[in-house]
């Protein structure tokens, strides 16, 4: 029972982290300064994680010194906040690169490592190493215009849906009588006004389609007046037959 529990609660986990992780974002939020610095953009770290991000689409800004835009600062959730963080090593520099959402949830995390002895340029290949993950993986969080489009709610029209006689075209073939209408790539032929298909035409090639009905399975074309023309192999014929039908 133990077990089933831990296995329901990691399960919970993942799915969360899933639905954390396919959100996408346009702007990312810099501090302007580190908790483990000193002073503000103290060896650059700052200014070269927002050049970073730049590069990889975002727009950035930095949390301080810099005028947020109105359309940013009203829509916390449509923003990551970024940080770096230290940690402890003696023979080299080791950095954690983060993005969190608005709730404050770790969003994505990557590590990088130097052993230059230099501070300033140590640090610096070390935030290096540790965006490269995230360069990778950027697509993952990046909002683009194509994610907006998708985005955008596509309008209700109170359009009445056409009854069958309005969508359907009507031909003859002797004296019977069938209704066509489009499917896709793919037409339906009707007796019986639409309540019984007599034939199906399949798109094949080039305007061709191959013609399915109960007595007949042969190719179909449109001629230039759109009228269909079957060529199908009858039994016991050895030549081809042709059937045309004929548009109204």
């Amino acid at each position: 029972m133990k077990k089933y529990i831990i296995s329901l609660a990691l399960i919970f986990c993942v799915q969360i982290f899933a639905q954390n992780n396919s959100k996408k974002y346009k702007y990312v939020i810099v501090p302007l300064q580190y908790g483990f610095t000193s002073k503000p953009n103290q060896f650059q770290l700052n200014v070269l994680t927002r050049v970073l991000l730049q590069q990889e689409g975002f727009e950035v800004f930095m949390s301080e010194g810099e005028e947020i835009p109105e359309h940013v600062a009203n829509n916390p959730c449509s923003t990551l906040k970024a940080d770096v963080k230290k940690d402890r090593s003696i023979l080299s520099s080791n950095l954690r690169f983060q993005l969190f959402n608005c709730y404050g949830n770790l969003v994505f995390e990557s590590t990088g490592t130097s052993r230059i002895k230099s501070f300033d340029e140590s640090y610096k290949e070390a935030l290096r190493m540790a965006m490269r993950e995230f360069q990778i993986e950027s697509y993952k969080y990046l909002k683009t215009d194509t994610d907006e489009v998708a985005e955008t709610p596509v309008e209700q029209t109170d359009e009445t849906p056409k009854s069958f006689e309005e969508r359907a075209t009507r031909f003859k073939e002797g004296e019977k009588e069938y209704w066509m209408v489009k499917e896709n790539e793919d037409y339906l032929l009707y007796e019986d006004l639409g309540e019984t298909i007599w034939a199906t035409l399949k798109f094949a090639d080039k305007g061709t389609y191959s013609f399915d009905s109960e007595h007949i399975d042969g190719a179909a074309y449109f001629t230039p007046e759109g009228h269909i023309v079957v060529e199908y192999l009858a039994k016991n014929k050895d030549a081809v037959q042709k059937m045309t039908i004929v548009r109204q």
